[in-house]
């Protein structure tokens, strides 16, 4: 019989193995090179180094990782010539085998992450030229390239029949670890949460099952006066006169013989059934209270399940960031930089699913900074800077997000570089002068795809992905990203991440006929409207723990024309914190506080930064969560927050922006986004409708956003009439299409297209596009 496999299930058979292997017994072997490494030469264990390195070259045989395969078999070959030539190139060779070692954990990092692994061919051609010193005069000694001439298992031991019990303990602890993958634990996670909202369903199930059975006590209690009377009237017709016995009973006086009628019947059937009621009633509570017992129960488990596995996700920030040390170490070494690697907020814990989802932007971010905003020793003396330069990695996690910089002391980012090259890329107008935009906005540009400000590409430069993909992948995860950068001090890049597992207590309060959740956390205090000492010159503020502080109302914080600022019904104030310091709310009512999951949203539509989240109530009804301190509050008096609202006011007012979409549903959804944010929007149906509404609004459009594929006039023929215009040819124009092939790109930008994203349009990336165009007249502080 034939057996063969089809080269899909073995490409199923060698991805497995492949993870198997970087899941499993990577991590082990490089766990023990590290270990005999630092020990030095003359400490460590030659026969454990030559284990390791030998399974470590075998597993990425099989998981088909070759790179990693050769210098694994490189490995060997200087451990042998260590051991049996020492001499004063010892030292020599040990540095090297560190930077193997180093080499083969980037690599699989990189791995991990699905990219293509590249091997430091300076590195190779050190190895090779080290071992070749040693060929001609030591041919003998370095060992063939056949693994079985290496022993990979030592002698085994002989059997003690006297086991040593706590020596047995140990072992049989250490042996009852199970690795889980991220992937099943996500899904657990995900079967808890689902878990947690059907408890708050049964919880409000079993409340009104109580309500149930309180009414029903109510109604028997009631009926208790009414069964009395009953039964004294079924006595006395029991004893009532014999003209009204039946006529063969009437020789029988009433005390010698009982004498029932229909009435009888109907009473004693009333009675029996008033009977049967409190016997319900009684089973009824007492399941009640089983219910509520078994609920109580419940949710004790369910939280300690729901901690539990919420602990087994969290891990301290240092378990990535120690990652990064030999990263840094090696690329330095490559770049002939002295660089060292701070970490600060070791001990912070965070998601392990959301750490290993931010490896390759952090990874990219340090080779950025390495290779671009590092110099080389020289020029950092020449700057009278230390010679070391320093890459600071910092988290930590503040009012429910994480938050990580990434920072460097070295030459900062050359704004006019970066200026320059926009302009070569076509993504600003040429006639639009360095000096009128601002840092933030010049900034931006580097987040576009295949932008950057080196010439010539080194090998380090094109191992890592662009600056584009690291935002994308910030944002897939509902973050941000900053950048901020001073010329010779360095460049500071802040990520923000909402944290996605929040189990908390939240205040529900009730204003305007609307339900809102907040943080109990950011609840400084609550007060009766009436008890509140207001400021006799300035209304709009009150004094609070002798200090006066600003009254906002909830209209105002979330932007809402169509409410009323001021309710009639507000009875309770909170005093809430923001980002800078307290302020007061009036709401209708304070409702209750509870414990509930809270649920970020996904990325489908732009959401203002304050809402944290939604809970899922018992009955289904979903409550946003509003984070009071996403608010800024500027002061205190009167008169400054107006001109805080007249410049929120002036903020908001960032132009008219042109439509040319064909899709009603796009079309749609472009209005909403852009009409949400401030801007006045013209919608056309295609290019020929557009033009004519450029000659309708002369001079009153500041933006131009263009599909490609229309009827009567495409994208392109839009955008060459607008450029051959000179009354419109200053206009910014952004082509969002689906096609973004590299003839279409090319096309576009010939034409003079200031910036081409590719659809689906996320709402961040369109905003944060747009804000570099219409910066000039109303900069975005």
């Amino acid at each position: 019989m034939k057996f063969e496999l089809d080269e899909i299930t073995l490409a199923e058979m060698t991805k497995e193995a492949r993870q198997c292997f970087l899941d499993e017994d990577a991590p082990e072997y490089i766990c023990v090179l590290n270990t005999e490494i630092e020990k030095g030469y003359e400490n460590a264990n030659f026969t454990e180094l030559l284990r390791a390195a030998h399974s470590l070259k075998g597993g990425a045989g099989i998981a088909q990782l070759f790179s990693i395969m050769e210098l694994s078999h490189s490995f060997e070959d200087i451990v042998a010539i260590i051991q049996k030539l020492p001499n004063s190139r010892t030292e020599e060779a040990w540095v090297l085998l560190e930077f193997i070692v180093n080499e083969i954990t980037i690599l699989l990092h990189q791995a991990e992450g699905d990219e293509e692994i590249f091997v430091d061919a300076k590195l190779l051609k050190k190895l090779a030229d080290f071992i070749d010193s040693y060929s001609a005069t030591a041919t003998n000694i370095i060992p063939e390239k056949k693994p079985q001439n290496i022993e990979v298992k030592s002698e085994p031991e002989p059997v003690n029949n006297s086991i040593n019990s706590a020596n047995y303990q140990e072992d049989s602890l250490s042996s009852s670890n199970l690795r889980i993958s991220l992937e099943r634990l996500e899904l657990m996670t995900n079967e808890v949460e689902e878990l947690l909202v059907i408890r708050e369903r049964l919880r409000l199930r079993q409340q009104q099952l109580s309500q149930v059975t309180r009414k029903i006590r109510s109604i028997s209690r009631q009926l208790e006066p009414i069964q009395e009377q009953v039964q004294n009237f079924y006595n006395q017709l029991a004893i009532a006169p014999a003209s009204i016995a039946p006529q063969n009973q009437q020789e029988f006086d009433s005390l010698e013989l009982d004498r029932y009628t229909e009435i009888h019947i109907s009473l004693q059937t009333f009675q029996e059934l008033m009977l049967q009621f409190q016997e319900n009633y009684a089973d009824l509570k007492f399941i009640n209270q089983d219910v509520s017992d078994n609920l109580d129960g419940l949710e004790t488990n369910v939280d300690s399940l729901y901690g539990n596995v919420t602990q087994s996700r969290l891990v301290p920030f240092r378990t990535i960031g120690q990652r990064f040390f030999p990263q840094v170490q090696s690329l330095a070494y490559r770049c002939n930089k002295s660089v060292n690697l701070l970490i600060e907020g070791e001990e912070v814990l965070i998601d392990k699913i959301l750490l290993e989802q931010l490896q390759t932007p952090l990874s990219h971010l340090i080779n950025n900074a390495l290779s671009h905003g590092i110099e080389l020793p020289s020029e950092r003396l020449a700057h009278h800077k230390p010679e070391q330069a320093n890459i600071k990695l910092y988290a930590s996690i503040d009012n429910h997000q994480l938050k990580i910089l990434i920072q460097d002391d070295g030459q900062g980012i050359d704004l006019y570089k970066v200026y320059q090259k926009a302009k070569e890329k076509g993504l600003i107008s040429s006639k639009l002068t360095f000096d009128k935009l601002s840092q933030e906005a010049i900034l931006e540009w580097i987040f576009h795809p295949n932008f950057s400000t080196v010439d010539m590409a080194s090998e380090l430069s094109e191992r890592g992905v662009g600056l584009d993909i690291v935002r994308n992948k910030i944002q897939k995860l509902r973050g941000t990203i900053e950048v901020k950068s001073e010329d010779q001090k360095g460049t500071t890049f802040t990520i923000n991440i909402p944290l996605n597992l929040n189990f908390m207590s939240l205040l529900f309060i009730r204003w305007q006929n609307r339900l809102f959740a907040l943080p109990t956390s950011s609840v400084l205090e609550t007060t009766s409207v009436s008890e509140l000492v207001w400021d006799q010159v300035d209304a709009s503020r009150v004094k609070w723990r002798n200090q006066w502080i600003p009254v906002l109302q909830i209209s105002q914080l979330l932007s809402d024309k169509n409410s009323c600022h001021l309710s009639i019904k507000s009875k309770v104030g909170l005093i809430l914190e923001s980002s800078s310091h307290p302020f007061l709310v009036m709401v209708d009512n304070l409702l209750s506080e509870e414990k509930l999951l809270v649920k970020a949203f996904d990325e489908t539509v732009i959401l203002p930064t304050y809402l944290l989240g939604c809970t899922i109530l018992g009955g289904g009804e979903i409550v946003p969560v509003i984070s009071p301190q996403a608010f800024t509050v500027f002061s205190e008096t009167k008169s400054n927050l107006l001109s805080q609202g007249n410049r929120l006011n002036s903020l908001n007012r960032k132009g008219t922006i042109l439509v040319a979409e064909d899709s009603v549903a796009t079309r749609r959804l472009l209005a909403r986004i852009l009409e949400k944010v401030g801007f006045n929007v013209i919608l056309c149906r295609d290019g020929q409708e557009a033009v004519e509404k450029l000659e309708l609004h002369q001079g009153g459009v500041d933006l131009i956003i263009s599909d490609v594929e229309m009827p009567r006039l495409n994208g392109f023929e839009l955008l060459e009439i607008v450029r051959s215009q000179p009354q419109y040819a200053h206009i910014p124009v952004i082509m969002a299409t689906s096609r973004t092939g590299k003839r279409h790109r090319e096309q576009g930008t010939e034409l003079g297209a200031n910036a081409y994203l590719g659809k689906p349009i996320l709402a961040k990336t369109l905003l944060k596009t747009i804000e570099s165009f219409l910066t000039v007249e109303q900069p975005i502080n």
